[in-house]
């Protein structure tokens, strides 16, 4: 196969931020389209960084020029924009470019009863769209693609009172609180785009979708840990949920308050919050990728407990992940 040695980077944010630096670090030399270039400005040593409205119609035509000189295009555009790159799409398949990673960075997407729920009906559309589009035998250009679904972002776990307010040391469990959860942190999220575009023909890689984590993480462990790594501090732990329940009640009221049509939500939401959260721990859904991972294939080492202990023990100090 032929290496892929030049890759454009689409959109920035934290993923975004972890996928330059892993990108560098691996070796690939990576033309950086950012909106802002004061996101990427310390980097401008090892990277050319390009400013574009990436998404407007109007940037086609210098979006596809720029990608006449690239092998690959990795994707990290916001979740409200994940249909919006269709055209992007059109356009890297129309410069020649050998794969694809666009943003569906989630923890549902290979799970097609999650596409009722706010923001993933949007995910499978685009990824039921890519299997379409690849199939067309009319379609001389064989570009290839590759989604990934690497669970809960870590930060958002463990930095918020998602399983546990460290702060207030106070958690309410989610049923037992042995509920499993794929969690994967942003720098193993960018070593897995390295694999892909390292292994972008093997079937493991090659117009699919491929599940990526840290650690499958429960409740009940994030709290042992934290009460090992800070034995004076007291928890309150409030009665269980019953997560079928709340998730059925959240997906009611959402229906009811907002039709059939799933919209993005907006940062701050409660109600998609308050489901999201259930649907993700209810077990109802794909989010425990044991037994279902593609980490060796990729090259991505999983965490050890000791590991996670590590990272529940800069929370009981106080310090963000």
């Amino acid at each position: 196969m032929a290496a892929i040695r030049r890759v454009a980077l689409v959109g920035s944010g934290a993923l975004g931020v972890a996928c330059l630096e892993g990108l560098i670090k691996a070796g690939f030399k990576v033309t950086a389209l950012t909106r802002s270039r004061t996101k990427f400005e310390k980097y401008s040593k090892d990277v050319e960084i390009k400013e574009l409205e990436y998404l407007d119609p109007s940037s086609l035509a210098e979006l596809k020029r720029t990608f006449e000189y690239q092998d690959a295009v990795v994707s990290v555009v916001a979740p409200a924009a994940i249909m919006a790159q269709q055209p992007l799409i059109e356009a890297a398949a129309e410069a020649g470019i050998k794969h694809i990673i666009p943003s569906t960075f989630a923890s549902m997407g290979g799970d097609s009863a999650a596409r009722h729920l706010p923001g993933y009906d949007q995910i499978h559309e685009l990824q039921d769209w890519l299997i379409a589009r690849s199939s067309r035998t009319q379609d001389t250009n064989r570009m290839t693609w590759t989604t990934v679904n690497n669970g809960a972002f870590m930060d958002l776990v463990l930095n918020y009172p998602f399983l546990a307010d460290f702060p207030n040391h106070r958690a309410t469990l989610w049923d037992s609180g042995d509920n499993k959860l794929s969690c994967t942190t942003y720098p193993t999220i960018a070593r897995a785009v390295v694999g892909i575009l390292r292994n972008y023909t093997s079937a493991a890689c090659k117009n699919r979708w491929v599940n990526v984590h840290d650690i499958a993480l429960s409740q009940n462990m994030v709290l042992d840990m934290a009460k090992k790594a800070d034995p004076s501090s007291h928890w309150d732990v409030d009665a269980h949920l019953d997560t079928a329940k709340v998730l059925d009640q959240s997906l009611a009221t959402y229906r009811a308050q907002r039709g059939s049509g799933n919209t993005v939500w907006a940062h701050g939401d409660t109600l998609v919050h308050t489901l999201l959260t259930s649907a993700v721990m209810s077990g109802r859904y794909k989010t425990n990728y044991e037994g279902d991972l593609q980490n060796e294939e990729l090259g991505v080492p999983e965490f050890t407990l000791e590991d996670l202990y590590g990272l529940v023990t800069m929370r009981t100090r106080g310090e963000m992940v």
